[in-house]
């Protein structure tokens, strides 16, 4: 069977490069994401998720429970990548 080549869009390139430059491979919670996306790519609060899902599918970003309360997430982007922008 042939190995299929995964294409990750570019709108996910940009965000992941957008939160390595804030967080580089320090832990961060939602809102903290959400903060950087807001101000730095103007997007919406409600499309936080889904940009996060897209860039832990792609591979680049972990995440754990929050110790602090198991309904939150904590995330840690894996080492910078080399991306196509």
């Amino acid at each position: 069977m042939a190995a299929v080549e995964f294409k990750v869009p570019t709108w996910v390139e940009k965000r992941y490069s957008l939160l390595w430059d804030s967080f580089s491979d320090s832990e961060f919670n939602i809102e903290q994401a959400a903060k950087i996306l807001e101000e730095k790519n103007k997007d919406k609060r409600e499309e936080i998720p889904v940009y996060l899902s897209e860039i832990r599918k792609a591979g680049w970003l972990t995440d754990e429970p929050d110790p602090s309360d198991a309904r939150k997430r904590i995330y840690k982007l894996k080492e910078e990548i080399q991306l196509a922008i």
